[in-house]
């Protein structure tokens, strides 16, 4: 084996290695299955989206009784906090007028939203994913979104 075919195969290893840490199928499942349990023990009816770092939708879930509109907030909120690698919280604080962001909310043919509850998943310091929720108030989705957020980041959760 030549020296330059042992270059791109060490390479692609690398690729696909860096491509198993993005969130799956099932780590998607699981976290979701626990912000559920949380939203259930608080009395939320919440929708929950699951992205991968580029933005696509890997799960969404909608608890039963949640608000329609809630379905594709959620899915918003987790693209906005994977695309700007930001929380949309933080977000909302950096768009009114005058602010650094300003208008930022009305990019990405209204895929951005600058409405609390969505942030990026981070694993070892990488960005794997991002989380959205909707269905309580601004700081009650926020907060359940740090909550799956925290999750995500314990090195155990995949583990378990």
């Amino acid at each position: 084996m030549s020296c330059y075919s042992s270059e791109i195969l060490m390479q692609e290893v690398a690729r696909y290695m860096d491509q198993i840490n993005d969130i799956s199928l099932g780590s998607a499942k699981k976290l979701m299955d626990l912000v559920e349990l949380e939203s259930k023990r608080k009395g939320l009816k919440m929708v929950m989206a699951v992205c991968n770092p580029a933005g696509n939708m890997i799960a969404v879930h909608a608890m039963d009784d949640a608000f329609l509109i809630s379905f594709d907030l959620a899915m918003r909120k987790a693209y906005t906090a994977v695309a700007l690698k930001t929380s949309t919280l933080e977000l909302g604080k950096q768009v009114g007028a005058g602010q650094s962001s300003y208008g930022m909310d009305k990019l990405g043919d209204g895929k951005i939203v600058v409405v609390a509850g969505g942030v990026p998943l981070i694993n070892q310091g990488r960005i794997i994913g991002g989380l959205g929720i909707s269905g309580g108030t601004g700081m009650q989705d926020h907060e359940m979104a740090e909550y799956g957020a925290r999750l995500m980041a314990d090195p155990n959760f995949f583990t378990t």
